[in-house]
């Protein structure tokens, strides 16, 4: 007789741009997964969120989602926050997602990992790239030898979004505002001026790349340096940077971010 199993019970703290767009879709499309409980600092964004993803529990405080019966949490709020909800979620046994950078700094990710580990309970990080299909492409021609003996890998990341104090962004949240809509938080803009985050391009985007090299190596690394530049006037944190890493096979891997450049500023050719 073919036994009948429950569907895994999720829940979201952090209901914004991420989650909505993201994280909620999939889990609603997945047959084996129910998002039970919903928890949001602002709460028109818990309310949108179970409004959208009908049978959500509409929670008021991270203790209430906790105490919904879950099997494991997604974590998709601002960075320094994911610590204690991690560590939380731990201490009642629940399995957790944590969108990544999974902390502001490494004490608090070792921290985090060690309750995880304590608890006996997993803890996944959204290193989302590595399921994209060129780099599954890459890595299995890794793999497979196809490529000869791997000495170097390198990762960059080239991306001038607008200045967050253009006339254009500026009109946008005036716009918004008249809307009631906060487009600073929609479209993420608080990571790259808000202090609390712990750092600029190299901790958003630069964490995906410096995985992307974990990932393609098999190997964590044993020594790195870097350095970091804060050329744009418009954001709090760093818009250039370079991370060196070497692994202990001797591979040479190194990751480049720059929101300054774009690709008629590059030299070289093109195609």
């Amino acid at each position: 007789m073919a036994v009948r199993r429950r569907k895994a019970r999720f829940g979201v703290i952090g209901c914004g741009r991420v989650a909505r767009r993201v994280h909620m879709p999939y889990l609603s499309a997945n047959p084996g997964a129910e998002i039970a409980a919903a928890y949001d600092a602002n709460p028109e964004n818990t309310r949108a969120a179970c409004a959208r993803f009908g049978g959500a529990r509409r929670c008021s405080s991270p203790e209430e989602l906790f105490d919904a019966g879950l099997d494991a949490v997604l974590i998709c709020t601002p960075n320094w926050v994911r610590r204690e909800l991690t560590l939380a979620a731990a201490e009642r046994g629940i399995n957790v997602f944590c969108e990544k950078p999974m902390a502001v700094t490494a004490d608090e990710c070792a921290e985090m990992v060690g309750a995880c580990e304590r608890a006996g309970v997993f803890l996944q990080v959204g290193m989302c790239k590595r399921f994209d299909a060129g780099i599954v492409k890459a890595k299995k021609r890794v793999m497979s030898g196809t490529l000869g003996e791997v000495s170097q890998v390198c990762a960059t990341f080239f991306n001038p979004p607008a200045r967050l104090d253009s006339p254009l962004v500026e009109t946008a949240k005036k716009w918004g505002a008249r809307l009631g809509i906060d487009v600073e938080a929609k479209l993420g803009l608080w990571a790259m001026t808000d202090r609390r985050t712990g750092g600029g391009m190299l901790l958003e985007m630069g964490t995906h790349l410096l995985d992307f090299l974990f990932f393609l190596t098999g190997e964590a690394p044993a020594s790195w340096s870097g350095f970091v530049n804060t050329k744009r006037t418009d954001m709090t944190w760093e818009d250039q940077g370079t991370l060196v890493v070497k692994f202990p096979s001797g591979i040479i891997g190194t990751v480049e971010i720059n929101s300054s450049v774009t690709a008629d500023n590059l030299i070289g050719e093109k195609g």
